[in-house]
């Protein structure tokens, strides 16, 4: 069963298709929520780019918003 977040959650993501390595990883906050059950998540990344990730390439993050905001303002 998939996971449903809400925005501005803190997820960590993962996309198998992102590099010539295999996988590309990251920490970003749920900016748009899917409208269908087949769409993505809208995710503002630490690059301070958005992209589009589907639910099963997400999960909460282990940090919180306090512990991140420190090295990643741009967050924020």
């Amino acid at each position: 069963m998939e996971q449903d977040f809400d925005a501005g959650s803190l997820v960590q993501w993962s996309d198998p298709q992102g590099d010539p390595a295999g996988l590309r990883r990251g920490l970003g906050v749920i900016v748009r929520t899917p409208t269908y059950a087949s769409d993505c998540y809208s995710i503002f990344t630490e690059g301070g780019h958005t992209h589009r990730i589907e639910t099963h390439h997400l999960r909460l993050a282990d940090q919180t918003f306090a512990e991140v905001a420190p090295d990643q303002p741009q967050l924020f």
